[in-house]
């Protein structure tokens, strides 16, 4: 039986990318408060709570009980340049699973897309690793060498100093020749307009 180790529902994930106030991220992400009594404070503006930070990442916890990684580029004080979250992860315990977990991480990582969409509108672009015109990750996407997504979805946002929302799929089950125990992660990230123009 596969171990579920993130799975937060749709409509969760849609409220906590609200609740960034995404629209309004120059001001809203570029002072964020250094002192802990004072964090603590401005994520409680979000019903959120910080966890722990190291340098330059701050982590914390989400009302629904999702964990979002804030990054910021420099020492700091600087503005937050990306925020993301893995919102829903499996293991698998044996490989005959594979192919089940497989189909089942891309009808989740759709469902998410969808909700998104209602609210955000079509992706500016979405695909699969093997079609033609999959979407080019964002050189700033914080995946520390993970391996590139086998789905992508990019919603691209009006408005000044909008951010960049991607929705990825990775998979991660060896090869044909040497399988091995799935591991999916569907993630999400904001990026900072400015990187990415």
């Amino acid at each position: 039986m596969a171990h579920l180790i993130a799975g937060r529902s749709p409509r969760q994930v849609l409220d906590e990318l609200l609740a960034l106030k995404i629209i309004g991220w120059p001001g809203r992400w570029s002072a964020m408060p250094e002192d802990e009594e004072d964090l603590k404070q401005w994520y409680g503006g979000l019903s959120w709570e910080p966890l722990w930070h190291q340098n330059p990442l701050q982590y914390v916890r989400t009302a629904p009980g999702g964990r979002f990684r804030f990054l910021r580029h420099g020492k700091a004080r600087q503005p937050v340049t990306s925020i993301s979250s893995t919102v829903w992860a499996v293991r698998g315990e044996t490989l005959d699973e594979n192919p089940r977990l497989r189909d089942v991480a891309f009808e989740r990582s759709q469902a998410y897309a969808d909700a998104i969409t209602a609210e955000l509108g079509t992706p500016s672009r979405q695909g699969a690793l093997d079609s033609r015109d999959f979407p080019v990750v964002p050189r700033h996407a914080p995946r520390g060498g993970a391996p590139r997504p086998q789905r992508l979805a990019l919603w691209h946002l009006d408005g000044p100093g909008s951010p960049l929302i991607e929705l990825t799929v990775s998979l991660g089950m060896g090869s044909e020749e040497r399988a091995c125990l799935a591991s999916m992660r569907i993630e999400l990230h904001c990026h900072r307009a400015e990187d990415h123009r």
